[in-house]
């Protein structure tokens, strides 16, 4: 628009750029000349407000860094007790799935030794009682089997019938992956006394500790150690004859 005020002449592209980079240098020259001529106490309070500009820049700076460094480590505190929750609430989950367990397992154990007695007595059996183990002796049951007395036409056949019949039990309960401390087994039978009446009473007792159980061949055992290796073992009188 200036140059339309001069010759057509000098209406060109070269002059252009001649009289725009005449105008840049004239703007820098006047500024230079402007800051040359400035007095020194405007100078200083110009220095003072800039460096008081960058200041307050690296302040606003750093009070954001500390800001996010207290957003960081709240949001790690936050996560710390976001993981302690859950690791609480797995261990709690664990915990009540052992219990669970445990608990489906302790009212499993009496049906299934139940289950094996009167598998292996058939008709003979006649209850069981599963008793947890508080005593010192390893074994986390203590069991009291009632049977009747096995079959035989003497007295000596009803003995040796129920031996085997009591030797088979303690065999297959203690080899059913259970942990038994003791098995007692108390032997029923019909009895008559001198006035003729009967009465259903016990004719043999035994009991077989674990540690007994460890120490039996069971498919070499001879019947007749039957009375030597068991504990508390009784036969009534009447067996004897």
């Amino acid at each position: 628009l200036l140059m339309k005020k001069f010759n057509e002449k000098y209406h060109s592209r070269k002059y252009a750029f001649a009289f725009t980079l005449l105008l840049f240098l004239l703007v820098i020259l006047s500024a230079i000349g402007l800051n040359s001529a400035t007095p020194p106490e405007i100078k200083a309070k110009i220095q003072q407000q800039q460096e008081a500009q960058k200041l307050e820049k690296e302040k606003q700076k750093a009070e954001e860094e500390k800001a996010a460094l207290i957003n960081a480590k709240k949001r790690e505190e936050e996560q710390k007790e976001l993981n302690a929750i859950k690791e609480k609430e797995k261990a709690q989950a664990e915990a009540q799935k052992v219990f669970d367990d445990q608990k489906a397992y302790e009212e499993w154990v009496p049906k299934e030794l139940e289950r094996i007695a009167k598998e292996t007595a058939g008709d003979n059996f006649k209850s069981i009682k599963v008793n947890k183990n508080y005593g010192k002796e390893p074994g986390a049951y203590i069991i009291i089997i009632q049977t009747d007395a096995g079959v035989g036409f003497t007295n000596n056949q009803v003995k040796k019938s129920t031996w085997f019949e009591d030797m088979d039990i303690f065999k297959k309960l203690y080899n059913s992956g259970i942990s038994i401390a003791s098995i007692k087994i108390v032997t029923y039978s019909t009895l008559i006394d001198a006035y003729g009446q009967k009465s259903d009473a016990p004719i043999m007792r035994a009991t077989m500790s674990l540690a007994t159980a460890n120490k039996i061949g069971w498919d070499n055992f001879i019947i007749d150690n039957f009375p030597n290796i068991t504990e508390d073992y009784w036969i009534h009188p009447a067996l004897l004859k």
